[in-house]
Formats: C-alpha cells, structure tokens, sequence
C-alpha cells in the first residue's frame, strides 16, 4: 500500500492527549496512577493535560530547551507542512475523526497550543527534557511506561535496524513495567520496515515479551496497531 504522508524532514507535531489515550489503549487509572516517559514528546497535549489532571509525565525530544519562540515557528511551520503534504495523500486515511484536512489541523493545532502554553514552565520543572535517541537521559527504572509515537518504524528512510534496537534498548532499561509504540507502518509506505522482525527478535533477547496489539485510535491506513513490550521479572 502506498499513498501515505511524504515528508523530506521529521516535523516537530503532536496529537492531543485524547489520541494518545486510544494509540496506547490508556485508561484514566492508568494516567492517574502510573509514571510516564514519552519520546519524542514534539507538541503533543499529553504531558500538559495529564500534569493538569495530576498525572507524571516527563517528556523528551531533541528540540527541548530551544525557546518558545522557536518551538512555536516550528510547530506552526510543520501545520504548514502537513497541509501541502495531505493533498496527494488524503485517500490513505480515514478522516471519522477530523472531517477534512482543515479539521485535522485545527486538532494538531489545539495539541500545539497546549504544549506551548505548558512548556516553558514544565521545562523549569523538568517536565520537558532534552533527549536524542537511541540515548534515554534517565535512569533505570525511573518510570513506569514509555510510550513512543511517530518516530520508530515511521520513518525507516532516516533511521536503519541498528537506531531502533538502540532506542527500544534504552526505553527498556528505563521503563519498570512497559514500553508501548505507535504505529508500527511508515508514513510513507504503509508497510513495516523490513527489519521488523528482527527488532522483535532483539527485544526478546533482552528477555522481554513484545507482541503487537490492536489499539481503537485509526487514522492512517493499516495503523492501528501498537508494539507492546513487557518486562519480565
């Protein structure tokens, strides 16, 4: 399949906190109860809504620490970005949720606004820190879960087996129960990378079990799967 969102640079965007709760199959104890790493954190509203419901997250991406007025003209120039690359791509998604392409970036607009308007307090918190995968800057088992969105397997074009075995690594070795990704296809391709399978095979020597569950959040064709990684004790 093909038709996907092409891209020449990873945008710096994020999805509401609503979206990450259907990607990763959260429920509200979970948010309430459980202590979180997301990477790459981009503009999502899921550090800012949960810390405002009287969540844990920390959030970490490579443009962290840069200045707001920075982070805004990136967010606003990839909406642009988004908007140009959705014309020739829109039959590779079902729109139930958003409507039209206008819809969608009003969505990943309200997500931005809420990440801007969070930032700067949650970086002095350390709520937002800098961090360039495959390196995690924290320690083991500093969090309950890690959960991943868009990066890994989104874009085998930039990154080989080698990026992704390093990265899920380290997520692991921080997270005390679990690690979950989403999607598992290219933005582009709508496939699974061809070294998939061994990324699976490489976790499992870490001793860990992964297996790929069906997750209720469904915008891109063909992902609506997450990768699911337990530790085991």
């Amino acid at each position: 399949m093909s038709g996907g969102l092409k891209l020449d640079n990873i945008i710096f965007t994020g999805r509401t906190y609503e979206e990450y709760v259907r990607m990763f199959n959260l429920t509200a104890d979970d948010v309430a109860t459980l202590t979180f790493f997301v990477c790459p954190g981009g503009a999502s509203s899921f550090p800012a809504v949960a810390h405002q419901r009287g969540g844990h997250v920390v959030a970490g991406d490579i443009v962290y620490g840069s200045s707001l007025a920075d982070l805004e003209h990136r967010g606003r120039s990839s909406l642009e970005a988004i908007r140009g690359g959705m014309g020739g791509a829109r039959a590779g998604y079902h729109w139930d949720a958003f409507g039209d392409v206008d819809g969608l970036i009003r969505i990943r607009a309200e997500a931005l606004d809420a990440f801007l308007a969070d930032y700067e307090q949650g970086l002095g918190e350390g709520r937002y820190i800098p961090c360039s995968l495959p390196s995690v800057p924290l320690g083991e088992g500093a969090v309950d879960m890690v959960l991943s969105d868009h990066l890994l397997f989104t874009y085998p074009q930039f990154f080989d087996k080698a990026f992704h075995v390093e990265s899920l690594e380290s997520m692991v070795r921080v997270a005390r129960r679990e690690v979950r990704i989403f999607p598992l296809i290219g933005s582009a391709t709508s496939l699974r990378p061809q070294y998939f399978d061994e990324v699976m095979d490489s976790l499992r020597a870490l001793g860990c079990e992964a297996a790929v569950e069906t997750v209720a959040y469904h915008f891109q064709q063909g992902a609506n799967e997450m990768l699911r990684i337990r530790k085991v004790h």
